[in-house]
């Protein structure tokens, strides 16, 4: 009861002494100077007087964020004689007037005072409630049918002691109850169906598919499967092929294509929930939280661009490669793991993570691995790699404009600086894909948070990213490593094994984004982060319901915090679908009279383009509810 009673105190008095600490807000007021006053004697008594921001509304009347709202500070600016008015300024109290619009505190910090004061109140709210909760906790202690019916709560709530495998499809003699798994799903389902219908509705780029579609329209098939060039995707061409020349007309094409992101999206959140398959309210939570660090990872986030279908085919067909290694081995399961293979890596050289994936799983001793299908899977690896580097002799050292700390450097820029040896800058760019995924921080190379924070001006929803981050990263890690320590190297469990992969996927990831660092780069590796999340977290879930009380309370404020931290960023998955969608529609309209200019010698493109004109223009593209500033603050996506 001490606790609680601390717990509450201190909640009570964080909220004032932030605000001390951080010190007023300031307030915009009008101040109207003589017209004697030169510039220099303005700016001077601007710095003096703390009269931030400036704006000249009419004549000599200015608009000022007033920094420093003491009694002082204000009585001085009443009596400066180069002062001839205030607007906003209670003058007989030297105060300010109370309809004043206040500003940000700005008075100690410069741009951290509203950030100071918003976490500690969120500190005193979090106290404040775990007080209140170690309160009732040792109340109900006293009492014998409280103390047994939280007993049978804990018993409910724990998992499955046995580390067993986890099937997308029940044994024949399994009479386990579906009902958590249906919840889940049903939960899920408002997200998936808002996020398909965006991404059906959203019109296609013109900066990227006409492009492509002009590239399917000309070349022939075998064009595509040449290695002498950079970007290399097969499969992903000729299925654009096979759309567009037997779709029947433009719009069953980009139907087709559109389908060719949102099916993925489907089926990989309903393989996740399938695969995980919750059996307990317990079970159901730690899914739901997967299902969220799914869809909000930047991975997942970067990949839903129409039309650009190459790492989100790959990302369900991992998963279900997962699942059919640790199923009992069939002679099919071999066969069937190599061509989901070469379609991943025909898409895009990402699929190429399914190689490691497989030889760990055979040196883990998953049930459906052996060690002819890991050769195989190698033998793949490497014969794709020998094919890919015999035409890659022309290749420029950087194909993408690559990001080298807190800039941006175009890719003849970085090929002038780093040409010569760009093997350092290789390694910095697949160690931040690598970093991305596990700490939201740099993207595409740059380290835009981190100077958002040394310059003092954070958003609220790029701490929200970092801190949630590597929040679930470090749980991952707890978890993860705990699993390997409690196995020996011939007798792996399926979670030490699932821990060992993914760290293994998150290297390929790193090593097959040298070239450049892009967020989607990383979408292989996210399927498994989020796999992972939901075994860490029904693990710490499960090892607080037999913990103390007051470790209880406040480990569980810290998940729960977490939770909704990545809920938060899956929202905002929502908010970019859309975002990029009206994007789209405003490069229609602003860039397609440039480029009928600067196309004009590529007639087929050209007549795709104005063939796409009505889709890419369409009023329907825009129309969404536009939130409020301070909610995109908070959540991000745009």
């Amino acid at each position: 009861m001490w606790t609680a009673l601390a717990s509450v105190m201190l909640a009570a008095a964080l909220p004032p002494a932030g605000r001390a600490l951080a010190g007023p807000q300031g307030a915009t007021i009008h101040v109207r100077w003589r017209p004697s006053v030169t510039e220099s004697e303005r700016r001077s008594i601007e710095a003096r007087l703390r009269l931030a921001e400036g704006e000249r509304l009419d004549g000599s009347t200015w608009r000022y964020d007033l920094i420093d709202v003491s009694s002082d500070n204000i009585l001085a600016l009443i009596i400066e004689p180069a002062v001839a008015d205030t607007h906003n300024i209670d003058r007989p109290n030297n105060a300010l007037d109370p309809r004043a619009n206040r500003t940000a505190r700005r008075q100690r910090f410069q741009a951290l005072g509203d950030l100071m004061v918003a976490i500690v109140d969120g500190l005193a709210i979090a106290l404040a409630a775990i007080g209140a909760l170690l309160a009732l906790i040792g109340v109900t202690q006293r009492m014998p049918r409280a103390q047994a019916l939280w007993s049978r709560a804990r018993k409910a709530l724990q998992p499955p002691t046995e580390d067993a495998l986890i099937r997308v499809a029940a044994d024949p003699g399994d009479d386990r109850p579906y009902f958590w798994t249906a919840a889940v799903l049903m939960i899920s389902a408002p997200f998936v169906v808002i996020l398909c219908v965006t991404l059906w509705q959203s019109p296609v780029s013109i900066t990227e598919v006409v492009a492509l579609l002009e590239d399917v329209a000309e070349r022939p098939l075998g064009r595509f499967f040449s290695p002498n060039t950079a970007f290399y995707r097969p499969l992903f061409h000729i299925t654009l092929s096979a759309f567009w020349h037997n779709a029947g007309s433009l719009d069953a094409t980009l139907a087709w294509i559109k389908l060719l992101t949102i099916v993925p999206v489907v089926l990989l959140v309903v393989l996740l929930t399938c695969y995980l398959r919750p059996r307990t309210a317990l079970d159901a939570a730690a899914a739901t939280v997967a299902v969220a660090v799914l869809v909000g990872s930047a991975g997942f986030r970067d990949n839903l661009e129409i039309g650009l279908v190459y790492t989100i085919v790959g990302m369900p067909i991992a998963l279900i490669v997962w699942i059919v290694l640790n199923l009992e081995r069939r002679i099919w399961q071999t066969p069937l793991i190599v061509v989901l293979t070469l379609v991943a890596i025909g898409f895009k050289e990402q699929g190429l993570t399914l190689v490691p994936l497989v030889i760990v799983a055979w040196w883990t001793r998953a049930p459906g691995a052996s060690r002819g299908m890991a050769a195989t899977l190698g033998a793949v690896g490497l014969a794709y790699v020998a094919f890919r580097l015999a035409g890659g002799a022309s290749w420029e050292p950087f194909q993408q404009d690559v990001g080298l700390g807190f800039t941006e450097i175009n890719k003849q820029a970085a090929a002038a600086r780093f040409g010569a040896f760009p093997y350092w800058m290789y390694a910095y760019n697949g160690a931040s894909t690598l970093a991305n995924i596990l700490f939201s921080e740099p993207t595409r190379g740059t380290f835009r948070i981190v100077q958002a924070m040394i310059g003092g001006e954070p958003e609220p929803w790029q701490i929200l990213y970092v801190g949630s981050s590597v929040g679930m990263t470090s749980l991952i890690a707890w978890w993860g490593i705990r699993s390997v320590r409690r196995t020996t190297a011939s007798q792996r469990s399926m979670q030490a094994r699932l821990f060992i992969a993914l760290v293994l996927v998150l290297l390929a990831s790193g090593a097959l984004s040298f070239n450049y660092s892009r967020d989607r780069l990383g979408g292989m590796a996210v399927v498994f982060y989020a796999v992972a999340a939901y075994f860490a977290v029904r693990e710490a879930v499960a090892r607080l319901l037999v913990a103390s009380p007051a470790r209880l309370v406040v480990a569980g404020v810290g998940l729960a915090l977490l939770a909704v931290a990545w809920q938060t960023r899956a929202i905002a998955t929502l908010e970019y679908a859309r975002t990029q969608a009206e994007r789209n529609q405003q490069e229609w309209l602003v860039l397609l009279p440039v480029r009928r200019i600067d196309f004009a010698h590529r007639p087929v493109y050209v007549n795709i383009m104005e063939s796409m004109v009505e889709q890419g223009t369409a009023p329907k593209a825009s129309r969404r509810r536009r939130l409020p500033d301070r909610v995109y603050r908070t959540i991000g996506g745009r």
